[in-house]
This record gives C-alpha cells, structure tokens and sequence, in this order.
C-alpha cells in the first residue's frame, strides 16, 4: 500500500493555509487527549493507624505516578483505601467501585510493621496508579515537522494502533469476580449543647449527651438532655423556677452531610415558687414528638462536628400556678444543639 503521496504547492497563500491547518488540528488532538478526573478517593485510616500518611499524601502520591489529580468528589467511580493495623503490623485495602455500586477490584497490601507505615500507603499508592492508568486514553501522536520548502509532503491518515493494557505488578493480589461493596455499622459517641424555647417564655440552657449507631445511610440515636433552672419573672417580684431532663430516640436518614430525623421525647419537668409566701415545687411528666434538620461534617480520622435543629410538639401540656400567677406551657418547643462525635467503632 502507498502511504505517501507528494504534492507540490506553490505561492506564499497556500504555505500559510498549511501552516494554519496543522496548528488548529494539533491543538484540537492535545485537548482532547489531556487526561481528566475519574474516580472519587474515599481515604481512611483505622485505630493505630492515626501517625500514616494522611488523605493528602496519599493524593500526592497518585498524582506523581499518574502526573495528574485523578479524584473528583462528583466522579462516577470511587477509589476506597483503608489503612488498619491488626496484631501491631499495618495493612492497606484497596476497593475500586463502579458508578452502579459494584465492586469492580480489590486487594489488601499488609504485612509491614508501623515504622513503615509510609511505605505501605506509597504501595497503595501505586496499586491505584496502576488500576487507573489502565483505563487511561494513549498519548496523542507526535506533531509533524512544519515545512520549511516549496514542497510539502502530506501524509494520509493511518489506523489508530491498538492500546496494550500492561497487566498489574507481580505484588497485586488477583481481582476478585464483582460484588456489592462491604457495608459495617458504626458507633460513636456525642457530647452536646443545647438551647430552647417555647414551653415556657424564657431561653433554657443545657447539656446532652448522644450514642449514635449507622448503618449505611441509616442511623438511630438514643439521646439524654438536662437544662439548667431557668426563672420566670412574674408580678410583684414573684419568680418561677424552672428545669427539665428528658431523653430522646431519634431514627435518621443521611444525605452526604445533611440529616433528616423524627425525634421522640420523653422526661420530667420541674418548677418551684420563688420570692411567694408560700414556695412549693412540684414535677410533671413530660412528652414531645417532631423533626430535625442537621448538618453533619466529617473533620477527619473518628471526628464529626453536628449541628442540629429540632422543633417538638408538646403532648403533655402544662399549668403553673405561682402566687397569684398563672402560667400555661406553649403548644411548640424549638431547640438548637452542636455536638463533636467520636467514633466508637
């Protein structure tokens, strides 16, 4: 077969719409040959493998293997990396996903000691360089040389060679046939704050605390509150004092970083006559059921900052008689909370 063919061009207008030509196209082969984010990085590191490489090494690492940032938060694919330790020697597992949540790779890297945690993570590093080059588009052809005489020759365009996938290093452990991607519950532990308003007509203050068990993107809290005595002014410097504790379940649905909760309470509440001829305290049970709209973010390692708003409808409606005052709990209680959460497990 003839590959080439010569043609002989003369006249300075035709030399120019060749040099054109060749540079629009060669421009046009570089932008669609560069190579583009194509899997989101889910990094973790387990108990005892907190002094590791953190998430940005481990990108870092990627990148100079592959000479370019292959993670997006929005990417169809998910790269999972999860550095543990078990019986003092660390191990790194690596589970690639498909957009349709099946597992389409993995392998486990283990057997190094904690000293050389940095070199497992850099192992890690280039198992996933390896997996995600596989799939990368070939390098673009190299520019022809421009022509520097009368006669320029054009060359016809030739089939695309065929892309050789070089297969894994000898260390990648086989790849298993695809399957669901693992799912594990998880506890953690909540101290929080709070504030609230509307059974009675002042700002209450307290302390809570929250055991939170997940499940995927399902979750169930069981919480316990405490606000602090508040007081109530009323006529002729009579004053109600006023306290609450009650517990809650709270069954979630989480959304990326929002929450999405029903919320139950249930507890007691205490009131006592102040500055009246005759102080009496008395307690009634206490009921409320609502929603509650949270946003939930990851601070990296076991930690989670929250911050929570719930609104309750009161079920136990309330009477307070001080004095010669009459006070009557409202229908809504509104309260805000933050908390930081420790992963458990």
């Amino acid at each position: 077969m003839k590959l080439l063919r010569r043609a002989r061009l003369r006249g300075p207008s035709v030399l120019l719409f060749v040099a054109l030509f060749g540079t629009f196209a060669a421009w046009g082969r570089r932008a669609s040959a560069s190579p583009s984010p194509s899997s989101r990085l889910v990094y973790a590191r387990g108990p005892g493998a907190e002094s590791c490489p953190d998430e940005d090494e481990f990108r870092k690492e990627v990148a100079g293997r592959l000479g370019y940032d292959p993670f997006f938060p929005w990417a169809p694919r998910t790269v999972s990396v999860e550095i543990e330790v078990v019986d003092g020697r660390s191990r790194a597992r690596v589970v690639i996903v498909d957009e349709k949540g099946f597992e389409q790779g993995s392998q486990t890297i283990g057997g190094a000691t904690i000293a050389s945690c940095t070199g497992l993570v850099r192992a890690a590093a280039l198992a996933v360089s390896v997996s995600l080059d596989a799939t990368a588009p070939p390098p673009p052809p190299p520019d022809p040389e421009p022509a520097h005489n009368d006669e320029t020759t054009v060359t016809e365009p030739t089939a695309p060679a065929p892309v050789v996938v070089t297969p894994p290093r000898a260390e990648m452990l086989p790849v298993p046939p695809p399957r669901h991607a693992k799912r594990r519950a998880k506890l953690s532990l909540a101290p929080q704050v709070w504030l609230g308003y509307g059974q009675w007509p002042v700002v209450t203050a307290g302390v809570g605390v929250a055991v939170d068990l997940r499940y995927g993107f399902l979750g169930i809290a069981v919480e316990g509150r405490w606000d602090a005595p508040s007081t109530i002014d009323l006529v002729l410097g009579e004053q109600a004092e006023l306290q609450r504790a009650t517990g809650a379940l709270v069954p979630c649905v989480h959304v990326s970083v929002l929450a999405f909760c029903a919320v139950g309470s249930f507890g007691e509440t205490w009131s006592q006559g102040v500055n009246v001829l005759d102080p009496t305290s008395a307690s009634a049970f206490y009921a409320a059921f609502g929603g509650r709209v949270g946003l939930d973010v990851p601070l990296g390692g076991r930690f989670r900052w929250q911050l929570v708003a719930d609104v309750e409808g009161i079920a136990t409606p309330m009477h307070l008689f001080v004095g010669s005052e009459q006070l009557h709990s409202g229908p809504v209680a509104a309260s805000f909370g933050t908390s930081l959460s420790m992963a458990i497990f």
